[in-house]
């Protein structure tokens, strides 16, 4: 079983993985921690993110950075087929839809495969489970040794994902949050 602090200490080393490989590609990308949380909330979570600041270093969004096993952003894994029809990307009731990220950033530790998307408005994003109940986290309970549950989350599709080079240049005409400098 995984402890917390060794889900924590992976979380770390992936975020550091994604941040080098954006700034690689010519992005001003900060650790999150620097910025407090735009719902006013600190939560030790195993998702981290990152900061992007344009080129005049204006804030310009938060990205989500996302541990995976996948290989082929095109072809959905087993584990992942159950979310419906993608990628889950935070449950529905979780507060950091109050200011969503600007994109989310998948990285395969083992492989260093990355992959992202750019965060959809909400109406566009697909709800699993769709009937709104929660169902049994059979990965994580797994995991924990432990019932989890898995709330209703949204979902990106992965025609919806680009490869992160692409992702990249996308991420590079953002512009600045007005007043949030």
């Amino acid at each position: 079983m995984v402890t917390w602090t060794e889900q924590l200490r992976q979380a770390r080393d992936i975020e550091q993985k994604v941040k080098e490989l954006l700034r690689g590609r010519g992005l001003d990308v900060r650790d999150g921690t620097t910025r407090k949380h735009r719902v006013g909330l600190s939560i030790k979570t195993t998702d981290e993110d990152l900061h992007l600041y344009d080129k005049q270093g204006n804030y310009v969004g938060w990205v989500s950075v996302k541990a995976t096993g996948v290989t082929d952003r095109h072809k959905l894994p087993e584990a992942y087929k159950r979310s419906g029809r993608g990628y889950m990307v935070g449950e529905v009731r979780s507060l950091q839809w109050r200011n969503p990220p600007i994109c989310f950033v998948w990285y395969n530790k083992l492989t260093g495969y990355a992959f992202g998307a750019l965060c959809l408005s909400l109406d566009e994003l697909l709800v699993y489970p769709e009937d709104g109940e929660p169902v049994v986290d059979t990965r994580k309970s797994a995991l924990r040794g432990e019932t989890v549950y898995c709330h209703p989350s949204y979902v990106i599709p992965p025609q919806e994902t680009l490869d992160i080079d692409e992702l990249a240049k996308q991420l590079t005409t953002a512009t600045a949050v007005p007043g949030d400098n």
